[in-house]
C-alpha cells in the first residue's frame, strides 16, 4: 500500500543495498568495474531515495556531478556519506590525484558547501 496515510517516516519500497565501486564515470580500472551515482538514480521518482556512500576518496568526484543535476538530486530523500580530504583514489583523474593537498582540501569544501 502507500504511505498517504502513514504519520512519520515511510518508505513505499524496500531497502536495497549496492556495494558497488562508485566513480565519477563508468570504467574498469585494476580490474574493478565502477559505476555512477546517475545510473543508479535513473527511474527514480522524486525524494524516492536513500543514498549511503563511503567510497573511500572518490565521493568528491561522485557528489560534483550530482550538484551539476538539480534533477538527480531531487531524486534523493536522505544522503548519508563519509568524506575522506586526503585519500588519493584511483577513480580520480591523474589531475585531481596530483593537487597539493591544500588544493584537494579546499574542493573538499567546496563541495560540502554547495551540498547545504
Amino acid at each position: 500500500g502507500g504511505c498517504s496515510s502513514e504519520g512519520g517516516h515511510c518508505y513505499e519500497n524496500t531497502y536495497e543495498a549496492y556495494r558497488i565501486c562508485l566513480g565519477p564515470e563508468a570504467t574498469t580500472l585494476n580490474k574493478k568495474p565502477y559505476e555512477t551515482l546517475l545510473s543508479h538514480l535513473e527511474n527514480r521518482g522524486p525524494l524516492s531515495t536513500h543514498v549511503k556512500i563511503d567510497t573511500e576518496g572518490t565521493e568528491w568526484a561522485v557528489l560534483e556531478t550530482l550538484l551539476d543535476s538539480q534533477y538527480d538530486q531531487d531524486k534523493i530523500r536522505t544522503l548519508e556519506m563519509e568524506v575522506h580530504f586526503s585519500f588519493r583514489p584511483e577513480a580520480q583523474t591523474e589531475e585531481l590525484r596530483n593537487l597539493p593537498e591544500r588544493k584537494r582540501i579546499e574542493r573538499g569544501v567546496r563541495v560540502m558547501e554547495r551540498l547545504l
